[in-house]
């Protein structure tokens, strides 16, 4: 596996996904509350929402959020009692 792995390219991968990736082989669940009053989306309004325009979708960027989790650094402290 070790070697086989690193001889998969992108390209082989993306053209194996878009062989599964098709609108005839897709399924759609819609949940929601039943309350009097709240109308239900058609059918054709489900399948409009899902219709996506593939240039306009753009790789995701991991950025940076801060460099450390805490505000403050921690300070050092000397361990009086080691409870065990």
């Amino acid at each position: 596996m070790q070697k086989l792995l690193p001889s998969i390219t992108l390209e082989e991968t993306n053209k194996l996904i878009n062989g599964y990736i098709k609108e005839d082989n897709r399924v759609v669940i819609l949940t929601g509350p039943e309350k009097e009053g709240m109308v239900k989306p058609t059918e054709q309004e489900v399948l409009n929402s899902i219709k996506v325009d593939k240039s306009s979708i753009t790789a995701y960027v991991d950025e940076a959020v801060a460099e450390s989790l805490l505000r403050n650094p921690v300070k050092k402290v000397r361990l009086l009692k080691k409870n065990q």
